[in-house]
């Protein structure tokens, strides 16, 4: 019995020093926290499409205290084409906005259109007309080697572009030339077709490490800068849930569109909250992105100032992936 429990002794001691030699030989303590390297690939020779789902509540407050309150719902489907590996770095993708479909409510008021079967009764309701520009076309969507997005391109774009500009002016009223130079704008087309928003860390991270990224942010159809505080909140089966915590959302310095307002206004001030989550595959692939935003904004309408409280929710979701 003695021999046989001096033999089990150094079948472990042994075996212990083995799994010691296999860590040092990858470099790896025991204890040591795993790294995770974070990455965005889009594998060329394919193309992937995927939806922009905004749902958005706004409750308005004018100077005199009269209040007006008013909800958005837009499903937007894009098509995505990777025909090409990157070139120094920098990756091309083309994009098309294939469809929306659209309501908004008011009251008792319902207007409701898809681009689809041309169906519905809003055809000619100003706001529905700004997000209606991109519907059908094709741009260049450019990452750079940091993954974050070089440019927004293309020549049916910038034709369109130059053609409202010069035929346009003095013909179209200020407002109509907005919604069609805004529609087509880079920070309207990098909305709908960036799936991933953030720029991820350089080098591996822990999962308790936090990185901050800037991201651009579209909310009631005015555009916002923010920097977002970030971290893996798990990691399972191949697929990273991380999330995302606004610090420090700024509103544009431009002139925008709002609803029931006859001219152009100016946010000048934002306060709020604004969370995100994102799905990511080990493989590179960008599931799912989803923003969350409960802010007020102070904007200029001529002379005065109105209130208006947002509540905005906004899903990037992949649908296919295909061969080309």
């Amino acid at each position: 019995m003695k021999k046989l429990g001096l033999i089990l002794m150094l079948t472990v001691f042994v075996f212990s020093d083995l799994l010691s030699q296999d860590d040092a030989l990858k470099g790896k303590k025991p204890d040591e926290e795993p790294m995770y390297g974070l990455r965005m690939v889009n594998k060329t020779g394919t193309f992937f499409t995927h939806k922009v789902i905004e749902t958005t509540n706004v409750h308005r407050i004018y100077p005199d205290e009269i209040t007006k309150d008013y909800s958005r719902e837009i499903t937007y489907y894009l098509t995505t084409k990777i025909p090409d590996s990157p070139e120094d770095g920098f990756h091309t993708l083309l994009v098309t906005v294939d469809s929306m479909n659209y309501k908004f409510v008011e009251g008792e008021s319902v207007f409701e259109f898809s681009t689809i079967d041309m169906r519905g009764k809003a055809v000619r309701f100003k706001d529905l007309e700004c997000k209606t520009p991109s519907i059908g076309r094709e741009f260049e969507l450019v990452y750079s080697p940091y993954g974050e997005v070089a440019a927004i391109k293309g020549q049916e774009i910038q034709e369109t572009i130059d053609y409202v500009k010069e035929k346009g002016e003095g013909y179209l009223k200020e407002i109509d030339m907005y919604i069609w130079l805004n529609g087509l704008s880079k920070e309207h087309l990098e909305y709908l077709a960036d799936m991933k928003k953030v720029i991820f860390p350089e080098n591996k991270i822990t999962k308790d490490s936090i990185w901050r990224s800037p991201v651009s942010v579209e909310l009631n159809g005015y555009n916002f800068t923010d920097t977002m505080a970030l971290k893996i909140e798990d990691y399972n089966a191949g697929v990273y849930n991380l999330t995302g915590e606004s610090k420090n959302i700024t509103p544009y310095n431009k002139d925008s569109f709002t609803y029931n307002i006859q001219n152009l206004v100016t946010v000048t001030g934002a306060t709020g909250v604004g969370k995100l989550k994102m799905r990511l595959k080990a493989t590179g692939r960008v599931e799912l992105t989803e923003t969350d935003y409960d802010i007020n904004t102070k904007i200029q309408v001529g002379e005065q100032f109105i209130i208006e409280q947002i509540k905005s929710n906004v899903k990037w979701e992949l649908i296919n992936i295909f061969k080309l």
